[in-house]
């Protein structure tokens, strides 16, 4: 991978999306495939779509990543997007925004994400990477998402118990 000229602009050319996903429940089956939309700030145009290939399945946990090389420019301050499953139901909702106090020529970028409500019946976890360049630096955005489990989403706090004391 070339990387690219410095950009006094500020855009972040992003070379990798990568979702790790934790399906909910022991034998729950991953998504064949997901996608990513990403809604650049203030474009009148439709977004642009990814396919997130399906990249490796661990058959004992179900987890799976799933990746895209394909390439998109950014331009500041952020751009939305979204991670949809096979069906098109949302998983995941989030933005890539410029940190606000950044000079022009720093790679600073971060990455904010949300499940949506079609995850918390599929997943249990998330992994987002975003790699790139911004500015002719590497940049790496990660966001990392636990689900809560049904109990915990009701308000009751499950608790494991200890093993119980001996008495002499």
């Amino acid at each position: 991978m070339d990387q690219p000229a410095s950009d006094a602009g500020g855009f972040l050319e992003v070379r990798l999306f990568y979702v790790r996903l934790s399906p909910r429940g022991s034998g729950a089956a991953a998504p064949p495939r997901l996608s990513l939309a990403i809604h650049h700030a203030g474009a009148e145009a439709s977004p642009s779509s990814l396919p997130l290939r399906l990249d490796r399945r661990d058959p004992v946990s179900g987890e799976a990543t799933y990746v895209s090389t394909a390439a998109a420019r950014l331009p500041p301050p952020d751009a939305s997007f979204e991670v949809a499953d096979h069906r098109d139901a949302a998983l995941l909702r989030g933005t890539l925004r410029r940190c606000p106090d950044a000079k022009a020529d720093s790679p600073a970028w971060a990455i904010d994400c949300v499940p949506a409500d079609a995850a918390v019946a599929s997943a249990s976890a998330f992994e987002v990477y975003v790699a790139g360049y911004c500015a002719g630096e590497p940049a790496v955005l990660t966001r990392a998402l636990r689900l809560a489990t049904p109990e915990e989403a009701a308000g009751g706090l499950v608790r494991r118990r200890s093993a119980p004391l001996a008495v002499s």
